[in-house]
């Protein structure tokens, strides 16, 4: 008789792991709608939509960055065009249905290490923006909170978004919002569209390489 106890403890494992990750992405969420929702922007749920709701955070951030710098930093562009472009699961994705032709092995270690390239500027950008966040809603902390992020990125961020929600800490600079950060869905459209436009230019170029490549 065959011994299952393997299996149930993997399966077991995926499924904690995948509840995890389905937590962290509802206290993702939560905080995000809420510190938009008080912020005073517009259309608030798209916090709980992907890619959207990193327009929410750049929406944040942009407004803690001029607060401290002075300087409009249009993190609500950077953050879901280079967090999408930096992402697994878009390469995933456009290397299994984004093209009709086979990848050589140089070509696929380049769209790697394209990939962890721009998984790399999406980390560096996200801390980022993220710092000037917590300078604006937890003063103090600012150092501590970014540094925390930065080695915790697939967690941590979530968790203290969440923890200032939770502890109602507001923006210090609330009382003298300048800098109207509206969320359009428009605008949110606009960069998906940016996306697109790269997913198709890139497509468009591999194609030409490999026929390139094609015997006569």
């Amino acid at each position: 008789m065959m011994d299952f106890t393997g299996i149930y403890l993997l399966l077991g494992v995926l499924g904690l792991i995948a509840l995890g990750l389905v937590a962290l992405y509802f206290l993702r969420a939560y905080a995000l709608y809420q510190l938009a929702r008080a912020a005073g922007m517009q259309n608030p749920g798209l916090a709980w939509v992907p890619i959207a709701n990193q327009y929410i955070l750049g929406c944040l951030c942009d407004r803690a960055a001029y607060y401290r710098t002075g300087g409009r930093w249009h993190f609500n562009v950077i953050l879901p065009v280079v967090g999408t472009l930096g992402s697994p699961f878009f390469f995933y994705f456009a290397l299994e249905y984004g093209y009709d032709f086979a990848f050589s092995a140089m070509d696929y270690t380049a769209i790697t290490g394209l990939q962890s390239l721009l998984g790399f500027a999406a980390w560096v950008l996200s801390t980022l923006a993220l710092y000037n966040l917590f300078w604006d809603y937890a003063p103090g902390q600012e150092g501590v909170y970014t540094i925390v992020s930065a080695l915790f990125a697939a967690v941590a961020p979530a968790i203290l978004l969440f923890l200032i929600e939770i502890t109602k800490q507001t923006s210090h600079k609330s009382r003298t919002d300048i800098l109207k950060c509206k969320c359009r869905p428009v605008e949110q459209l606009k960069n998906i569209y940016i996306i697109l436009d790269l997913l198709q230019w890139y497509r468009e170029i591999k194609c030409v390489i490999y026929n390139c490549f094609q015997p006569v």
